[in-house]
């Protein structure tokens, strides 16, 4: 089973790790090294795609050219004025010249292949575990603790905050700090949880919470603020910061996802 520390590409202990915003880690070489492979993959279908572009509008040329054919030949037997058996007898005979003319041979295959059509290759980077979207500007940088600080590349990480050993157990990241909490633990010391992964809030859930807190201390601000309206400490830093939080939507909340431990 995979270690907590190690890296999701080379199953090594993560150098320079980093998670993505789905908790997944990584070397930081690796992934980058995975996104180079992506652009190259992608460059290489665009020039297909490219080819195929050209190719289907040659065939769809071929097409009309085969269309404007059978036109012609179509109007050649309508001008001849001859009893119905001999008309349909030329007719059954033109269809067999159209199969077999050298400007429509294999008119059906390309037909065919007008019809298969192909998707351009998108270039955004995709996750290699997830396989979900992500962008470069988007991996969070982990500053983790170990039990060795003079191993610090094989060493087991530990808890930031217990000093524990993380081994298998379910563990969160300080987006801001880089530093790994036991899930147990985050949730005790944390005063409220902005935006985990997978399992828990997504982002409109998130926003929704927040705005939430915003309408709540709205509400009971005249409660907080009778007991100081002829008070000298009116302008105590308490009531200045939770005018702040009012006014600019600066709820203090700390920024944290859930790391995929599987």
């Amino acid at each position: 089973m995979r270690k907590f520390e190690q890296c999701w590409i080379c199953l090594r202990n993560s150098e320079t790790p980093v998670s993505t915003p789905y908790g997944h880690i990584f070397c930081k070489i690796c992934i980058i090294n995975n996104f180079l492979a992506q652009k190259k993959e992608y460059s290489k279908k665009k020039k297909e795609y490219e080819n195929y572009i050209k190719d289907m509008d040659r065939k769809k040329k071929e097409e009309a050219l085969h269309i404007r054919e059978k036109e012609k030949i179509k109007f050649l037997d309508d001008l001849e004025n001859v009893h119905e058996h001999v008309k349909k007898t030329d007719e059954k005979k033109t269809g067999v010249d159209i199969s077999n003319n050298f400007w429509i041979a294999g008119n059906a295959k390309i037909k065919k292949d007008i019809d298969k059509k192909l998707k351009p290759p998108s270039n955004k980077l995709i996750c290699p575990i997830s396989g979900k979207p992500i962008k470069m500007s988007e991996l969070i940088t982990i500053n983790p603790e170990v039990i060795d600080k003079n191993d610090t590349i094989n060493g087991n990480w530990v808890c930031s905050f217990s000093k524990k050993n993380i081994d298998h157990n379910k563990a969160v990241l300080i987006k801001k700090t880089g530093q790994i909490i036991l899930k147990p633990f985050a949730c005790t010391i944390m005063f409220k949880i902005v935006c985990t992964v997978k399992f828990f809030f997504d982002q409109r859930k998130c926003k929704k919470e927040k705005s939430t807190i915003k309408t709540v201390l709205f509400i009971f601000s005249p409660f907080i603020f009778s007991p100081f309206i002829f008070s000298p400490f009116i302008f105590s830093p308490f009531i200045l910061l939770l005018f702040f939080c009012l006014i600019f939507d600066k709820i203090p909340l700390l920024e944290i996802l859930q790391f995929k431990s599987f």
